[in-house]
């Protein structure tokens, strides 16, 4: 089997060296979205997958698998190397076989993608409020109103990126085209020794910072979660890959401020996300969109007790396998005030939110917060506004670690 097993990563590999993979994956993408799209809302307002399956797959793929085929071998006589392909020790069953599992794993490929489609649909039928919550997003970051499309575009984005995953913590990162701007922001303070906040949102995929930190920069990094947020999910990650739970800093844990004073003291980076607060945390009001909305307070006042710079990480996703880094340097240190802590936490979040302000705007289906953000329509009010507490509180000293950054 091991011959069996070369010929197949031979096969795999020879069909994303040439452009065969691309413009059939593009053709059957292309193909397979657009009958979803004719097909799916079809006869009284019906929402089916039927049509899809039933019809248009077959016919796709009665185009789509001859041009996968039909070079397994005739390539091997184009270029020349089918002699030494038959002088090698390895038998025509094993060449053959090779061969065929090589296009049947890159066709595997091709219907795994369709399950973005059934995931896209069932938050479309299923999921009113994630619904509800994209469609009030969507028509102020559009500043128009969002159609249903609009809705669809938007869940079909966040689990595309879902997908994605997989690759990110298997670390099969070179399936994935990942782009970084502006590196020098992180590498001045590595090359220095001097840590840093890695501020993130769920605006993108923050998991790029992982696969761009520890491959690309070597970056040493540990991140500050609620595990316990998406037990489901965050299962999933530590199955997928055991050392992710390595970097974890479980927020809410009695240790969990010592281990962040402790991790940046060995020269670790510190990611979090701050754009959405949790249950009896301290926060503060920003204008967002227009509107006011409630925003943890945490990591200004997590950068101001570490006295650490604070640096703004933006992983956008744009489509097929393409993400784009974007890394700004927000502040060397943060100091507060005793009298006036409140206000200028209040300030430097409001220049946080305008910094996500701007690449929301830049990529508004990026934007993976499915709840009633800014509380307008909820029968209930959310944890956040129920339970905010304003920044100027003593409730909790500021070396507590006030911030929740979730698995989503």
């Amino acid at each position: 089997m091991g011959n069996v097993s070369t010929m197949m990563r031979r096969e795999l590999g020879a069909y994303f060296l040439s452009p065969i993979a691309y413009v059939v994956a593009a053709i059957f993408l292309f193909t397979t979205g657009m009958a979803f799209a004719l097909g799916t809302f079809q006869g009284g307002g019906e929402a089916s997958l039927r049509s899809l399956f039933e019809f248009w797959i077959v016919l796709i793929l009665a185009f789509v698998l001859p041009m996968l085929t039909m070079r397994l071998l005739s390539e091997e006589m184009h270029t020349g190397t089918i002699e030494t392909l038959m002088t090698a020790p390895i038998t025509e069953f094993e060449i053959v076989l090779g061969k065929f599992l090589g296009a049947f794993v890159f066709y595997l490929s091709l219907l795994a993608s369709l399950l973005l489609y059934p995931i896209t649909l069932f938050f479309l039928i299923v999921a009113r409020e994630q619904r509800k919550a994209s469609r009030v997003f969507l028509s102020r970051a559009l500043q128009r109103r969002a159609s249903l499309w609009d809705v669809a575009r938007h869940i079909h984005t966040f689990a595309a990126t879902l997908v994605d995953r997989v690759y990110l913590f298997t670390d099969r990162h070179d399936r994935l085209d990942l782009r970084m701007q502006d590196r020098d922001v992180v590498l001045d303070y590595l090359k220095a020794g001097q840590p840093a906040i890695i501020l993130g949102s769920h605006l993108g995929s923050y998991e790029v910072l992982r696969a761009i930190g520890m491959l690309r920069i070597r970056l040493p990094l540990k991140i500050l979660m609620r595990q316990g947020h998406n037990k489901t999910i965050t299962g999933m990650l530590n199955a997928l890959n055991p050392d992710f739970s390595e970097m974890v800093i479980e927020l809410g844990h009695p240790s969990a401020s010592l281990r962040v004073h402790d991790s940046l003291k060995a020269g670790n980076f510190i990611g979090m996300l701050g754009d959405r607060a949790g249950e009896n945390e301290r926060v503060t009001r920003c204008t967002f969109l227009g509107k006011e909305a409630v925003f943890p307070a945490g990591p200004i006042l997590l950068a101001h007790a570490c006295k650490v710079p604070v640096i703004l990480f933006f992983g956008l996703y744009r489509g097929g396998n393409r993400y784009d880094v974007f890394l700004e340097k927000f502040a060397d240190r943060i100091e507060l005030s005793r009298e006036r802590r409140e206000q200028e936490v209040q300030q430097w979040m409001q220049r946080y939110v305008d910094v996500l302000e701007k690449y929301v705007r830049l990529e508004p289906f990026n934007w993976f917060n499915f709840y009633d953000f800014w509380n307008e329509y909820s029968e209930t009010p959310q944890p956040e506004a129920a339970q905010q507490k304003t920044a100027q509180q003593k409730t909790a000293p500021p070396e507590t670690v006030p911030q929740d950054t979730d698995s989503r």
